[in-house]
């Protein structure tokens, strides 16, 4: 019995030494070698097939044909004022028609200025700016940009459909008031301060519509019905041409192709006399403006006077710069254009 009880009191006096001994936990030890992968397992189902793709034949021709097609227009927007060469602005407002993003993204939103102050990489018109290209890989590539978006005139307030292309040349060739306040007829005296106010330089959509400018006359604005052709500013502006005039560059030249469309025998823009008359009513109203102190003509261009002057000598500026600025000697809009200026002269002159 004293030895059962001896043998239980060493066992535990060496349990306890020995709990009193343990030490701290060691480090983990390094990982053991990866265990052989395991057999694979069933395959799974097939998928749907998928879409057919394009043949890359077959749209790319569409428009990379075998031709010179393609070709003779990249050469042509080489050469025109809104291609490589054209004015680039990035400041401001001017963003949105000085440069091809600036472009778009009014497209898209509606504001006049680049959301991101200016343009990283800055471009100027090209293709891409007026065209959808690659957007489909088709013939569709061709479609506008600005197809289907009516004009927001800025001056007049007024949105406008032309239904064609004329949407996307108007929206940017526009008046916009760059300093001071519009004049009203017979109203109040007119102010400015800045030694550009006027319509600013491209005022041709504003003709082509019939709006944005004063009428002393009343009546005779709204569209002309070279302002209703079909297809609209490149039914003259894109008619068959060459590399100095029609087609990509834009411009008119000589090139009287598209006005033979309507008017067979014409030969040259001296038709039926509209711009010597249109010429005749600039060189009438040119000295009424000098005589009025709004405006004076020097190094070969006519110039607006900062000051107070009377609303209808500011109104007979706009008019006269506009006219000026349109370029087309009433072409875009006979009867309005002929009437902006008649109705200047005589409120100038007192008639």
């Amino acid at each position: 019995m004293i030895r059962r009880s001896w043998t239980f009191l060493l066992v535990a006096v060496t349990a306890v030494a020995m709990t009193a001994c343990e030490g701290p936990e060691g480090p983990t030890g390094p990982a053991g070698p990866a265990g052989p992968t395991g057999p694979a397992g069933p395959a799974g189902p097939t998928g749907p097939v998928g879409p057919a793709g394009q043949d890359a034949n077959e749209n790319c021709t569409q428009c990379h044909a075998g031709d010179v097609n393609l070709y003779t227009k990249q050469q042509q927007i080489l050469v025109a004022a809104h291609g490589p060469g054209m004015y680039i602005r990035d400041s401001g407002e001017c963003t949105v028609c000085h440069t091809h993003q600036g472009f778009l993204e009014r497209l898209v939103t509606g504001e006049w200025g680049y959301s991101a102050g200016s343009v990283d990489d800055v471009a100027p018109m090209n293709c891409r700016t007026c065209h959808k290209i690659h957007t489909t890989y088709t013939a569709a590539d061709y479609e506008l940009t600005a197809e289907g978006i009516p004009v927001s005139f800025r001056v007049a307030a007024q949105d406008v459909d032309f239904g064609n292309a004329a949407n996307l040349c108007a929206s940017c060739h526009q008046s916009r008031l760059r300093d001071g306040q519009m004049a009203v007829i017979d109203g109040d005296d007119v102010t400015f301060t800045s030694t550009h106010y006027g319509p600013h330089y491209a005022t041709q959509g504003d003709m082509f519509a019939g709006l944005g400018f004063y009428d002393f006359e009343g009546g005779n604005g709204g569209q002309h019905v070279h302002g209703m052709v079909e297809k609209g500013c490149p039914a003259c502006h894109m008619a068959e041409g060459s590399l100095t005039s029609g087609g990509h560059t834009f411009e008119m030249g000589s090139n009287v192709k598209g006005c033979q469309e309507c008017h067979s025998s014409v030969e040259d823009f001296g038709a039926f006399g509209l711009q010597d008359d249109v010429q005749a009513l600039l060189d009438e109203l040119g000295p009424l403006i000098e005589a009025s102190g709004v405006g004076h003509f020097s190094d070969g261009e006519w110039h607006p006077v900062p000051g107070t002057y009377p609303a209808n000598a500011v109104a007979a500026w706009w008019n006269f710069n506009g006219v000026m600025n349109d370029g087309s000697l009433g072409i875009h809009n006979p009867p309005y254009i002929k009437a902006l200026l008649q109705g200047s002269i005589d409120a100038l002159s007192g008639s």
